[in-house]
């Protein structure tokens, strides 16, 4: 009869349907315990009456109380004023009720039904005058017979069938990912002593000990021939295996004019025998000692393998070293070159000490406390092997809030930093360009278990620079709604897209009325009084966007091609990983160094 199709129809021009109070006598319908599929409880009814043909005829919104078993009572027209027009039942006509929930479906037990098919009583209006008699007509054919009465109440469940058989065993899912390394666990029990190796070579001499004690004194020899006479007036005397001279004069070696007790004019050796005293030049009375000329124009030079210093401080630059070795100097103080090892090795025992400090002052000289230059500028490596939180590789630290504690700066346009491995940032993160990544979400404690579980939602992605925009309206007595969007939206935003769903209430007829101009747009027909909520979407047009638009495809350039950002996800190897494309020496040294790990 087409009647399904005229049921959103009948909500939406319920202020059309329902007639002003008539002018001929009135009249209500009681309707007793219709079946219908409502819950038990207080509910919001939408009763409808159709003709023959299935066009709606009236339209009463009431609230009925549900019993139980989804019976509900009501009197039919008690909410129109005037209550029903007698018009709408004409003589020898089919009329049909229904009862629609708030969606506007049928919530009668087997759909409409015919006013003579239910249970109910037309109340009398006031009596009119008594007309004259008219003729008795002749007897009418009977009637077809009524329709089908109401389907009963569904009986109760049968026993439960028997269990049928054990499905197959489904495949094996894919194995996990690899999980975290575990701790180093403790050291073994040391292992039998192995066998003893050959014999080494002979290692080299020892140093010579030092001589014993002289032997007793031999006898006298007979006395020798008298020899040449001496030079005259030099003083040398001859005491037994010493020679001395009592001259109190200076003694010149290699000029005529000594300046000093002993003056040598030419390069001067000492001794050619290894041992702990020999080799010596001691100088001075223990306190002070000066090795160099007097006016500093030429060089002194070290060679040996082995220098120490047992006590004591040593300066150079300075007259007041303050630490072992002591560096003053207007250009470069140290210059250490290595030809084949490294060229500074620092190692501090002591514990939160560091192996090389280096500063420099004053803080705001714009100077640079280290600076590495190489292949590798700087190479931090952190050696605990479990844990501990405070081991580090590199660390940076700044004790103003306006430096930062790293800077990573690359003049090529390159990478500024390239991380290998997970990354945390316990703080705010801000990033001046564009973010790429293979997915996102956040995480946080679950707000049900926090103290166990973690809370995960995925980003929402576009292809579109796109800004979603949503809330809540309440419409006036024209069903109508401006809605007010910030001042920034139009200079922010282009390309508008709109979403409306109605609240509380069916809303078919429910448009925008004007699109977003001036930096709001309107709501319209709805019902007088609804709520909607609105969604709008926009894509970004500020000059950033414009000047740096997100490429939705591009191709890979070819140093790229034929690698993955994630080869194991195509079932290709770790070597075919975008990695290897660009760092192929750093992964392979990555590669080596897990491989030694396990």
């Amino acid at each position: 009869m087409g009647r399904k199709k005229h049921y959103l129809a009948a909500l939406a021009f319920v202020l059309a349907l329902t007639p002003a109070a008539p002018a001929q006598t009135s009249r209500m319908i009681q309707l007793s315990n219709l079946s219908t599929s409502l819950p038990a409880g207080s509910q919001d009814i939408f009763i409808v009456l159709f003709d023959q043909d299935g066009n709606p005829l009236l339209f009463e919104l009431q609230t009925v109380t549900v019993g139980a078993g989804g019976q509900i009572s009501f009197v039919f027209g008690a909410t129109l004023a005037g209550g029903l027009d007698p018009s709408l039942f004409p003589a020898n006509s089919t009329r049909l009720i229904d009862v629609l929930g708030s969606m506007g479906e049928s919530v009668l037990t087997g759909g409409a039904q015919p006013l003579f098919g239910v249970p109910f009583a037309m109340s009398p209006g006031p009596a009119g005058p008594t007309g004259p008699q008219g003729a008795i007509g002749p007897q009418g054919p009977t009637g077809p017979a009524g329709p089908q009465g109401l389907q009963g109440t569904a009986g109760p469940a049968g026993p439960q069938g028997l269990q049928g058989p054990t499905g197959p065993i489904g495949p094996q899912g894919a194995a996990g990912p690899l999980g975290p390394q575990g701790a180093t666990g403790p050291p073994g029990a040391i292992g039998p002593q192995g066998l003893r190796g050959a014999t080494g070579p002979l290692g080299p001499q020892g140093i010579p000990g030092s001589p014993g004690p002289g032997g007793p004194q031999g006898p006298q020899g007979p006395i020798g021939p008298t020899g040449p006479a001496g030079i005259p007036g030099v003083g040398w005397v001859a005491s037994g295996t010493h020679i001395n001279n009592t001259n109190p004069g200076n003694i010149g070696i290699g000029t005529s004019f000594p300046g000093h007790k002993l003056h040598v004019d030419g390069d001067m050796k000492i001794g050619n025998v290894i041992g702990p005293t020999s080799n010596m030049l001691r100088l001075g009375d223990g306190d002070f000692m000066r090795i160099g000329e007097w006016e500093a124009d030429d060089t002194l030079s070290f060679k040996a393998t082995r220098y120490s210093f047992t006590t004591g401080n040593v300066g150079i630059g300075t007259a007041s070293p303050e630490t072992k070795l002591h560096v003053v100097s207007s250009g470069d103080a140290v210059s250490v070159r290595s030809s084949s090892g490294d060229g500074v090795v620092g190692i501090s025992s002591a514990a939160s000490k560091r192996g090389v400090v280096g500063r420099s002052e004053p803080s705001t000289s714009l100077g640079t406390g280290v600076a590495g230059y190489g292949h590798v500028g700087v190479l931090g490596v952190a050696t605990a092997t479990s844990p501990t939180g405070t081991s580090s590789g590199v660390r940076g630290q700044a004790n103003y809030i306006g430096n930062p504690a790293i800077e990573g700066r690359h003049l090529a346009n390159g990478y500024a930093g390239l991380f290998w491995g997970e990354v945390e940032v316990h703080g705010n993160l801000t990033a001046y360009g564009r973010l790429t990544k293979l997915s996102g979400s956040f995480r946080i404690d679950h707000p049900l278990d926090p103290a166990n579980k973690y809370l995960y939602h995925s980003f929402v992605e576009s292809p579109d620079m796109m800004n979603v925009y949503n809330g809540n309206a309440a419409l006036d007595a024209s069903g109508e709604a401006w809605v007010q969007l910030p001042d920034w939206f139009e200079a922010l935003n282009r390309d508008f897209r709109y979403q409306l769903t109605a609240l509380r209430a069916p809303g078919p007829n429910l448009y925008i009325a004007e699109e977003i101009s001036g930096n709001r747009f309107k709501i319209a027909g709805g019902p007088p009084g609804g709520k909607v909520s609105w969604q709008v979407t926009g894509i970004r047009h500020d000059p950033y966007a414009e000047k740096y638009r997100i490429p939705i495809e591009e191709e890979k350039p070819a140093n790229e091609k034929g690698f993955y950002l994630y080869p194991d996800v195509y079932n290709q190897p770790a070597e075919k990983s975008i990695g290897w494309a660009k760092q192929p020496e750093a992964m392979k040294q990555m590669q080596e160094e897990n491989e030694k790990r396990k």
